[in-house]
């Protein structure tokens, strides 16, 4: 005999007193006072806040008093308002009545058409109800970047993350519209502890958070959504020196336990979990292997889990996958095209997943029928063109949340005499292709080209995995496929034939590149350890032998700045704790920005690119230069810095020049928001440089799959 699924509503699984408890359509109205025509309505227009227990064929509807009265406290003066306008509208309908019937006609005319009508004419998700859809915007600050992300409650109310301003595990309020920390961990340049992936609990009270420890690396926390900063301390619920990162996608429908996707530090490999709540122990559901895998949701019941992976070893499409959650390994396609797939969520009525897909050219979404954990239907278009979206979930009500990048940054050359400090012309956009989606430039050698990276954005679509190159004199572009993903900052070799970057192969191996310009081959030079290292801002030695770059732990910064001989693999530490670098242009010196925490200071050094005493050029308080972009002019007699800069308008950033022997920084007249990444063309007078900024919005769509 089968058990009945588990309850669906955010309390399903706790204690309450069965006084509490209203049973059925008929009780939840007479408590009202109203029909249960009216409490239905309100159910679907005003969400009233009503749970079902869905059995196998029926389900059983209830609430719970002190709910209902909030609900009512909160809506009473409008609907009240509403029903009086009603009946004082009645006597002057009467005359339409005749119309009336002859729409209801009309009505039913359509519904036989759609009873008759093929699937295709109709296009509708099986089972979808008549409703309107609604897209809206529910946080949007200007400048503001979201990370760590996290998941929406199932009241719609709170939305978790990573606070970008101290790494703190933060909630968002979208009913007040604030912002609340529920930790308290102090600075970034205080502490090295920072907030990863999150799940607000079912029930509304737990965070379960990724928190990256004072011991570099991940452990999982649960933490009171109610939680103060300096309050008690959050419980470890589990804690693996071997598991170097952990993924939190979501807590089970009856809040026992917790999915997620761990990473082990040695073998680089990955399992999908569950973690239980009650004593912190781990159940493995599939071994991944190196096989990267996206999102991951429960079905509503918590018996089988849906995720997106590649569709074949290697591949860069993804496809949406449902594994058995009893552990049986037992894993079903639902969804498999020649495109590339992204889960966006589990729908609550338990017959849809919804995901996106760019299969028709643009990043739409798209909802697929299932049941028993297979495909039930084709999948079926649900909303056109809804962007490259970070998922964030379904809230209780079918209203889906959803994160989108919204800023714009461009590549940009302009025209500088950096001895006169004078500019020569106005910055203009390097490419031509689109607007708003470049970065990291860097000049050729022989200044005939300009390479770049294209825009990253969400979902799988951001692994960067291209080099866009520009060439100046024929004023054309061409995009390099690196066969890498995730690339950064590419730089060029002397050979003006290969650029050096920062990626992982498809086989999950990360480190530094050498990437043909020609036909995006790529050659590994140098690998990371282990899983917790990632590499950045490389630079190679004129003659090609050495590779600098800085190492860091979990992406922390700072850095430790390096030196690898390509031909005999030795290794040279030239600086402890780096936060930016330059070789020079005949290699002999680098100059390192860093910082002393202690006095508060940060310095522009130069120390000989073999190693050895460094010499201060310049210092500042933390934040005027640890954030600054560096680079040396083609001399190699000057070296340029950014700085920020505080207007009426807004923050902005100024280019800066300082002497290679010292003396007092000069501005130059080169200023812009989010001005970055600055490379001086051979001939010295013009710049390559980032400006603009990301910035990420937080949307819902009501009604998405009720139409």
């Amino acid at each position: 005999m089968k058990k009945d699924p588990p309850a669906t509503p955010a309390d399903a699984g706790q204690a309450r007193p069965a006084a509490e408890r209203l049973d059925g359509w008929k009780e939840i109205a007479v408590y009202l006072k109203r029909e249960v025509r009216t409490v239905q309505r309100w159910e679907k227009t005003e969400r009233l806040p009503v749970y079902r227990h869905v059995h196998e064929r029926t389900g059983t509807v209830y609430a719970y008093r002190n709910e209902i009265d909030a609900w009512w406290n909160n809506r009473r003066p409008r609907l009240e308002q509403q029903e009086q306008a009603a009946r004082a509208a009645w006597p002057r309908r009467l005359p339409w009545l005749a119309t009336a019937a002859a729409i209801l006609v009309a009505a039913a005319g359509l519904a036989l058409w759609r009873y008759l009508a093929p699937p295709a004419a109709q296009q509708k998700v099986p089972g979808a109800r008549e409703a309107t859809m609604v897209v809206r915007r529910v946080w949007a600050d200007p400048g503001m970047v979201i990370w760590g992300w996290g998941t929406v409650s199932r009241d719609g109310r709170y939305m978790s993350y990573t606070h970008p301003g101290t790494g703190d595990l933060a909630v968002r309020d979208f009913a007040t519209g604030q912002t609340r920390r529920v930790t308290s961990k102090g600075s970034w340049s205080a502490s090295k502890e920072f907030a990863g992936s999150s799940a607000i609990s079912p029930d509304g009270k737990q965070i379960a958070c990724a928190w990256f420890n004072r011991d570099m690396f991940y452990d999982l926390r649960l933490i009171p959504l109610e939680a103060k900063p300096g309050g008690p301390a959050p419980r470890i619920l589990y804690r693996n020196e071997e598991v170097f990162s952990i993924g939190v996608a979501e807590w089970s429908p009856d809040g026992a336990h917790i999915l997620a996707l761990v990473f082990r530090k040695e073998d680089r490999t990955s399992r999908v979990v569950l973690a239980s709540v009650a004593d912190g122990s781990v159940r493995v559901l599939k071994e991944a292997g190196s096989e990267p895998i996206g999102s991951m949701s429960f079905s509503p019941d918590g018996r089988y889990i849906a995720y997106d992976a590649p569709q074949a070893e290697g591949a860069r499409e993804f496809d949406i996958f449902v594994l058995a959650a009893d552990g049986t390994g037992r894993e079903i396609p639902v969804v498999q095209h020649p495109a590339d797939e992204v889960l966006l969520g589990w729908a609550p009525d338990g017959d849809k997943i919804l995901f996106a897909s760019d299969r028709t050219g643009t990043i739409d979404a798209w909802a697929v029928p299932v049941g028993e954990g297979k495909a039930r239907g084709a999948p079926v278009l649900v909303k056109k063109d809804i962007g490259p979206v970070r998922p964030i979930g379904f809230t209780r009500d079918g209203s889906y949340y959803y994160g989108l990048e919204a800023g714009m940054q461009d590549v940009y050359v302009a025209a500088l005499d950096l001895t006169a400090g004078t500019l020569l012309s106005a910055p203009t956009r390097a490419g031509h292709r689109t607007v708003g989606t470049s970065s990291c430039p860097d000049w050729s050698p022989s200044g005939e080209s300009l390479a770049y990276l294209p825009r990253a954005a969400a979902g799988h679509w951001s692994d960067r995995r291209s080099i866009v190159i520009r060439s100046l004199k024929a004023g054309v572009e061409r995009s390099v496929s690196a066969q890498l993903t995730d690339l950064s900052e590419p730089r060029w070799f002397s050979d003006g034939r290969s650029l050096l970057v920062a990626g992982a192969d498809f086989r999950g191996r990360s480190g530094l590149y050498r990437v043909s310009a020609r036909s995006g081959d790529s050659t590994l030079l140098v690998q990371t350890r282990d899983a917790r290292e990632t590499f950045r801002s490389g630079a190679c030695s004129p003659d090609g032998t050495t590779v600098f770059y800085l190492r860091a732990v979990a992406a922390a910064e700072p850095s430790c700045l390096l030196a690898r001989n390509l031909e005999t693999g030795q290794e040279n530490e030239l600086h402890s704790a780096a936060y930016r670098f330059a070789l020079s242009p005949e290699g002999r010196s680098v100059a390192v920005i860093t910082a002393d925490p202690r006095s508060g200071l940060s310095s522009l050094m130069i120390l000989p690119s073999t190693g050895g005493e460094a010499r201060t050029l310049l210092s500042l308080g933390l934040k005027e230069l640890i954030w600054s972009d560096l680079t040396w002019t083609p001399d190699g007699r000057a070296l340029l810095f950014t700085r920020f800069k505080n207007t009426p308008q807004g923050r902005t950033t100024v280019l800066w020049r300082i002497s290679a022997d010292g003396g007092e920084p000069q501005p130059l007249p080169l200023e812009m928001a989010g001005l970055r990444d600055v490379r001086v063309h051979p001939d010295g007078r013009q710049v390559a440089f980032t400006a603009g900024q990301w910035a990420t919005e937080v949307w819902a769509i009501d009604n998405l799959l009720l139409r």
